[in-house]
């Protein structure tokens, strides 16, 4: 009977730890942690050495917070690179766009230098054919972004003084 109760009492214990679910847990000196709507944010005062162990029962890292990241590509609106005409590229005082197919939403337009820093932004109304003043900006390479409401393309443009 002693040995049933041990048996049983070993059984039911292997049970209840397989039932244990642990959650990505952080020991630091000192941090924060902060969530909103669309994101979370966790920091703490990371430690010098940085290491990992990896098992069937999880990881474990020391030193550095280890980041989640998720990526999810934006979907494209626009079927293929060439419903989109850009014009002259590269170009000396204004581009013109034209669409192949007329757009089915508001496409909001925005004009990056080779740093990221945007330069010029506007929305394109429905029609197919519209121009980007260029006139403003100096000579160099451009990225030129197409958003819709679930849709992101962008191009390169060069700029240049014939």
């Amino acid at each position: 009977m002693k040995h049933l109760c041990m048996i049983v009492l070993c059984c039911s214990g292997l049970y209840l730890t397989a039932q244990v679910k642990i959650e990505r847990q952080v020991f630091g000196i000192s941090g924060s942690s902060v969530k909103a709507e669309s994101f979370s944010l966790d920091w703490t005062l990371g430690e010098v050495a940085v290491t990992s162990h990896n098992s069937s029962f999880g990881s474990l890292t020391e030193g550095f917070q280890q980041a989640f990241i998720k990526i999810e590509s934006p979907s494209i609106s626009i079927k293929n690179v060439s419903d989109i005409l850009i014009m002259p590229n590269p170009a000396s005082s204004f581009v013109t766009v034209k669409f192949l197919q007329e757009p089915k939403e508001l496409i909001k337009w925005e004009l990056f230098d080779i740093t990221g820093k945007s330069l010029q932004q506007n929305t394109f109304d429905l029609s197919s054919y519209h121009e980007i003043d260029l006139s403003n900006v100096s000579d160099g390479i451009y990225v030129l972004k197409f958003s819709g409401e679930n849709s992101i393309q962008t191009h390169r443009i060069t700029k240049t003084r014939f």
